[in-house]
């Protein structure tokens, strides 16, 4: 109905005003992934493919369904305080994938670029902070929204740090390595699966 009409208008706003802010850095990083990871060449060839300045088909197509999924999912949720709550939520949880997504556990793919300078930088203290703060948010978001507990304390938490693992164990076996790319594409799927997750819950 109108209502649902209102939510969608609402959601797609949101998700336009916070990719303006960001000025689309983390979306050109995942169209960037994907069309490397739809190119199936080696490592090297992979990695040129997503220097270059336009975006392929699979690049344009993998925009296209993270935004649809991102704006239907926060439409699904209530409006008002719950879907501002699980919208901050979301970004939250999105920004401590890439601090994940720049454990020790992963390397970059090349020596130079943005990914060489953050990649592997975090330490486990650091990360711990990172938690303990996100925690924090999380709760105040839970409470304000609100949101269910096993959403927004388990499984968007699963979700977000899940979505980095697999990226980056992803980008190592494709690109040799992650990348600055591979970090704003993190932060995408992250923040687009705890939304999912939210509006599912």
């Amino acid at each position: 109905g109108v209502d649902l009409v209102a939510r969608i208008l609402s959601a797609t706003l949101v998700v336009a005003l916070a990719a303006w802010i960001t000025r689309c850095l983390h979306w050109d990083g995942l169209a960037d992934v994907a069309d490397g990871l739809g190119s199936g060449g080696a490592p090297e060839q992979a990695r040129a493919v997503m220097r270059r300045s336009d975006i392929g088909p699979v690049g344009v197509l993998t925009l296209v369904f993270t935004v649809l999924v991102q704006v239907l999912s926060l439409a699904q949720l209530p409006a008002g305080s719950t879907a501002l709550a699980a919208w901050v939520l979301a970004v939250m949880l999105g920004r401590l994938a890439v601090g994940v997504a720049c454990g020790p556990w992963f390397r970059p793919a090349r020596p130079d670029g943005l990914g060489a300078l953050v990649i592997g930088s975090m330490s486990a203290s650091r990360l711990l902070t990172a938690g303990l703060l996100s925690g924090g948010v999380a709760v105040v978001a839970t409470l304000a929204g609100p949101l269910p507990w096993s959403g927004s304390l388990l499984w968007g938490p699963v979700a977000a740090v899940g979505v980095a693992l697999w990226l980056g164990r992803l980008a190592r076996r494709r690109f040799g390595g992650s990348t600055g790319d591979v970090l704003g594409g993190t932060a995408e799927l992250a923040t687009t699966a705890v939304l999912l997750v939210l509006a599912l819950r």
